[in-house]
């Protein structure tokens, strides 16, 4: 949603070329599992429907208005039946199953950290608590959470 965090972004502005930037954490190592991602809009046009020649990158960056309206971004998926789950973004549709090898993730408890950045501000970050329950295997859950301490704690200070 379009909420802005930052006083200097006015309630009135929309995002402009808002990017999600997704990457996914073990719980205790500041160090990706992979990622960044180029997050991918759930409500953007598949890659496979577009032209070969055309960039993705119209549907890597959207405008969102600043009327809190949701804006489904995906993160991961899991298919019925199977134990993994995969991280997704454009280029996942690829490969069979939107299943890109590289993005795997076996189960267990995942952090995940969005990274939102616009023209208009950057650096905005959200963070999950991803749980993929291979003992259950149709089970994929995400909640929001506070960042980790690893991560406030190694975060650089401004000068």
């Amino acid at each position: 949603m379009n909420k802005p965090p930052l006083p200097w972004l006015a309630e009135t502005k929309p995002a402009t070329h808002l990017q999600a930037r997704i990457s996914f954490f073990q719980p205790s190592d500041p160090k990706p599992v992979f990622g960044p991602l180029i997050g991918r809009w759930g409500d953007a046009d598949q890659p496979a429907s577009l032209s070969p020649y055309r960039s993705t990158l119209d549907i890597e960056q959207i405008t969102l208005p600043p009327n809190g309206a949701p804006r489904e971004l995906d993160i991961a998926l899991k298919h019925p039946g199977e134990n993994d789950c995969y991280g997704v973004d454009n280029t996942s549709f690829r490969y069979p199953g939107v299943k890109r090898p590289e993005y795997r993730l076996p189960g267990g408890k995942y952090l995940v950290r969005v990274e939102f950045v616009a023209d208009n501000f950057g650096g905005y970050r959200k963070w999950f608590s991803l749980l993929n329950c291979d003992a259950e295997p149709a089970k994929l859950d995400i909640e929001e959470i506070k960042p980790p301490k690893w991560h406030r704690q190694a975060r650089p200070k401004l000068l």
